[in-house]
């Protein structure tokens, strides 16, 4: 175990250290097959992470494994025990038969976990005569153990970058508007120098002004391009409705869970006009919030509200779970710093409504087009205002 510890710890590859760690899996049990399918951002599918050797004897369907049928009981139980498929013949019986042919006649899945979370399992095939002693199921319980934790610390790295980018794309961004708004005052007072020296028929000194309008234009244009950039990248990501994305990520959330989840959404059509940016943001903290009540809330229920309107739009995720001290876990969870991090980026806001035992209810509320100070200070405007 120490050696799966030692490979696990370090590496900037995200997933080589778990393949490494499997392969030791592998030796120390003699297991056949030890790939590990880990669930994807999305919350649709896991997907594989094994080494070359393991991805040919699998073959190309087993590139990712979809949340139904595999993610549930026995498979997915609440001690986060190791299973024996031939221990469990109903449920072995329900999976697709080519995953039966893979794995059999000798099938165990270890559920990867930490910090009561999910993120995967470690699936192993042996031969017929591998009995499941107590040695053997407790050593592969530590292993879902270990792996988990080595994900859970990869995972909160991640977020911990992510926020750190967030925070600088707004700094970058504050700084892109106020360069822009005096790029456009300065290319229009240029204009004017331009408009003098052609009455006055100066001829170096219009050439000279024309000359320094079309860097300025250039400049322009390149601080445009970069804007522009950011745009398409949230193009990217939500392509077609918000309405029609947020409800896709809730039916996906319905299938992860056995959760009653509802959708509403108020003047149907109107969340089409909500800008890419802002709908990114939006889509992104949905993500969040689900996969806060996925692992925390405990809940029996779901509701997704979309309000927009000509103004703005609300999203609202409400649960029907335990709560939390806001006290003591806005500052702490990374996650919920991110949700509005991201919201600041399009002068958006978000609040959580909860208390303990009570439920939780995300509120998150952004403009449809961002406030434009004309390059002045935000608090400044306030102060005047």
């Amino acid at each position: 175990m120490l050696h799966i510890s030692d490979v696990l710890v370090g590496g900037d590859d995200q997933f080589q250290p778990l393949v490494d760690a499997a392969t030791l899996v592998r030796q120390v049990t003699g297991a056949r097959l030890a790939p590990i399918f880990l669930m994807s951002d999305t919350g649709q599918d896991h997907v594989l992470v094994a080494d070359e050797e393991q991805r040919a004897a699998l073959g190309a369907e087993f590139v990712a494994l979809p949340v139904e049928p595999y993610v549930r009981e026995p498979w997915l139980n609440h001690d986060e025990v190791p299973v024996w498929g031939r221990e469990q013949p109903d449920a072995w019986a329900a999976l697709p038969p080519a995953f039966q042919a893979a794995f059999a006649p000798v099938e165990v899945c270890v559920p990867i976990h930490a910090d009561g979370r999910h993120f995967g399992a470690m699936l192993l095939a042996f031969d017929p005569d591998v009995e499941a002693d107590a040695d053997l199921r407790a050593f592969l319980a530590v292993v879902g153990r270990v792996l988990g934790n080595a994900v859970y610390r990869r995972q909160t790295a991640r977020r911990e970058r992510e926020l750190g980018a967030l925070e600088e794309r707004r700094r970058l961004s504050e700084e892109l508007h106020v360069e822009l708004s005096q790029q456009v005052a300065a290319v229009g007072l240029q204009v004017g120098l331009v408009q003098m020296d052609l009455g006055e028929s100066d001829a170096a000194r219009l050439t000279a002004d024309v000359a320094h309008l079309d860097e300025m234009v250039e400049g322009l244009k390149q601080s445009l391009r970069a804007q522009m950039l950011g745009l398409r990248a949230d193009a990217e990501l939500v392509t077609g409705s918000l309405e029609a994305r947020v409800r896709e990520q809730v039916e996906a959330f319905r299938r992860l869970t056995d959760l009653t989840v509802t959708f509403e959404c108020s003047g149907s059509g109107a969340a089409g006009g909500v800008p890419p940016f802002v709908a990114a943001q939006l889509v992104r903290v949905l993500q969040e919030a689900l996969a806060n009540v996925r692992l925390h809330a405990h809940a029996s229920a779901v509701v997704v509200r979309l309000a927009p309107s000509t103004a703005g739009i609300r999203l609202e995720v409400e649960d029907d779970g335990v709560g939390f001290d806001q006290d003591a876990v806005l500052a702490s969870r990374l996650g919920l710093r991110i949700m509005a991090e991201r919201l600041a980026q399009v002068d958006g806001v978000v609040r959580f409504e909860t208390s303990p035992s009570s439920g939780t209810r995300v509120v998150a509320e952004a403009p449809l087009r961002p406030r434009d100070t004309g390059g002045v200070q935000v608090e400044e405007v306030l102060r005047r205002g």
